[in-house]
């Protein structure tokens, strides 16, 4: 850009640009599902209706975060029950054991976040190589 344009119209520019669109973060999407169980062990979860489809992601990012994605209701009773266990037993340690759990925790997630990226890295390789091909 040149010089010669004023902030006023830098900002003109910018406010043309960059559009202020809220997507939904992860907390807040947790947050906002209602998880239901009922007695015989089966789990209703109800979204709410406030998303439009202008906070819908890429297909190739989709691809990526949905393959630890599960949508079975009795897989995610499991894993409410699960989370549940673990923090009570988390609560019960020591400060020590604490601190052990918390570094293990740390190591076991950048493996994982290492193992993802490489899984989406060789996804999209062979989506470009496909489609050069």
């Amino acid at each position: 850009m040149s010089n010669d344009i004023s902030s006023e119209e830098h900002q003109i520019i910018y406010e043309q640009y960059f559009v202020d669109v809220q997507d939904p973060s992860t907390s807040s999407v947790i947050d906002d599902h209602q998880i239901d169980l009922d007695d015989s062990g089966g789990a209703h979860i109800v979204t709410p209706d406030k998303y439009d489809s202008s906070s819908v992601k890429d297909s190739s990012e989709e691809v990526c975060s949905s393959l630890t994605a599960t949508p079975d209701s009795s897989v995610q009773v499991k894993r409410l029950k699960q989370a549940e266990a673990a923090r009570r037993r988390y609560q019960e340690m020591s400060a020590e054991e604490r601190k052990e759990m918390n570094a293990r925790r740390m190591q076991a997630q950048k493996r994982k976040r290492q193992r993802d990226k490489e899984v989406c890295l060789s996804h999209k390789r062979r989506t470009l190589s496909e489609v050069l091909t």
